[in-house]
């Protein structure tokens, strides 16, 4: 026999609309998980099972909202107490052609650590020059990740004939 519909409080049957959404097959789930066995004597479940039935939802979108925001929050404190971390060699912004990263280390100070890259041109180019070809002016940075709260950012120094490209992870907080 198939269950039937919860009755109102003034008796008559609910009814489902045929456009439910795109919910529908979750509250058909949570309304069998949370319905109660049905009476023998009427059929039908007690007023309370609506009620539960509600509650059932806001809990699971609470906790989802909440689940969400405890990952975010632990992924924001991650990325501010990893200070030895580098960004991978992947992260290094594209070069152009003609331009070859000569050495690859690592550099670390009080606020982190960071990808030290030296670089050189072709012949001929004087250290400014390269230094405004391989990158813009100033910290370049690329958007934040929502899964790690990290930003990977970079510079350009000129010192001497050296020009040294930095690239390090943007702490969120910048504690």
């Amino acid at each position: 026999m198939p269950p039937t519909l919860p009755r109102t409080r003034s008796g008559r049957r609910r009814t489902r609309s045929p456009r439910a959404g795109a919910l529908a097959p979750l509250a058909r789930r949570l309304d069998r998980l949370t319905e109660p066995a049905l009476t023998q004597s009427s059929g039908t479940a007690p007023y309370a099972a609506q009620v539960s039935r509600t509650k059932a939802v806001v809990v699971a979108c609470v906790t989802l909202v909440g689940l969400a925001l405890t990952y975010e929050a632990g992924a924001i404190l991650l990325a501010e107490s990893d200070e030895g971390g580098i960004p991978p060699a992947s992260a290094v912004p594209a070069l152009p052609q003609g331009v070859t990263i000569t050495t690859d280390g690592m550099g670390c100070g009080s606020g982190g650590c960071w990808r030290e890259l030296t670089l050189s041109g072709p012949p001929g180019q004087s250290p400014a020059d390269l230094a405004a070809s391989a990158a813009p002016a100033g910290q370049t940075c690329t958007g934040r990740s929502w899964i790690t709260a990290r930003r990977v950012c970079s510079d350009v120094t000129v010192t001497g004939d050296e020009v040294r490209l930095n690239v390090y992870y943007d702490r969120p907080l910048g504690f």
